[in-house]
């Protein structure tokens, strides 16, 4: 695997687009320091300041639908789990639909799938965000950091686990090919599997789009299963869950 880092960029996600326009489809990680101008889902920014995990993954996808690259962020949310728990073995790690990372049921990381074209062929770009060393303040939900979540041990010892952001993204890495090769291996069924084991939320009541509802599962391609007032089941293929009045933070 190839690693590219910046100290500082507008977007690791425009850094891989420029790279597969050029012809480059990796796979390979752009890492930045700082981002100014970082996006989340929904074009949402996404503060990078100095301290946290920045960086995208380039991959070729050739012609693969649109829909089988879109369960790959359920492999970057996997691949996010089992790096915290590397550095945090007994954190409180879950998984909220479509793609967030909790850690005592604070949001710790962020995924942004996008695709493109490019002369070399289809290329996914994978962007992920992780709150290593701190996180911000107002959110629209509770957040974390990993530091946070670390034994002094682990941090202090004459061996310490954290030794800074290029090892945290090589773990990361690392376990996105797995998840990546059993997903085109074996499709979404391990990695849904995988997934509802360490799933936020599953039999709660949540609203989504302002309505109430429980949270029944997740369906074969990542939909998420949801049970009406009126006792009917409907998939949701995209909006943001928010479980609780006290789990949301106002902006500002």
């Amino acid at each position: 695997m190839r690693f590219i880092h910046k100290s500082k960029t507008a977007s690791t996600n425009l850094d891989a687009h420029a790279l597969a326009k050029a012809g480059d489809l990796g796979p390979l990680w752009v890492r930045a320091d700082v981002q100014s101008a970082g996006k989340g889902r929904m074009g949402r920014q996404w503060v990078s300041k100095s301290g946290n995990l920045y960086a995208s993954g380039l991959f070729p996808i050739d012609d693969t639908p649109l829909a089988l690259v879109a369960q790959l962020s359920f492999a970057a949310s996997l691949a996010i789990s089992d790096t915290v728990a590397v550095y945090a073995p007994d954190a409180d790690i879950t998984l909220k639909w479509p793609n967030d990372v909790l850690v005592g049921g604070a949001k710790i990381s962020g995924i942004l799938l996008e695709t493109g074209q490019s002369p070399s062929g289809g290329y996914v770009i994978v962007g992920i965000g992780l709150n290593v060393e701190h996180h911000p303040d107002t959110t629209l939900y509770p957040a974390t950091h990993l530091l946070a979540h670390m034994s002094a041990d682990a941090l202090s010892s004459h061996e310490p686990l954290y030794t800074g952001l290029e090892a945290v993204l090589a773990t990361l890495s690392a376990r996105f090919e797995v998840w990546r090769g059993r997903h085109a291996k074996d499709g979404f069924a391990p990695l849904r599997e995988a997934w509802l084991s360490r799933a936020h939320g599953i039999g709660q009541v949540a609203t989504i789009d302002g309505k109430p509802v429980i949270i029944k599962g997740l369906g074969e391609n990542g939909e998420l299963q949801v049970s009406r007032d009126n006792g009917t089941i409907d998939e949701i293929f995209a909006g943001d869950v928010f479980f609780a009045q006290s789990e949301i933070k106002q902006k500002g």
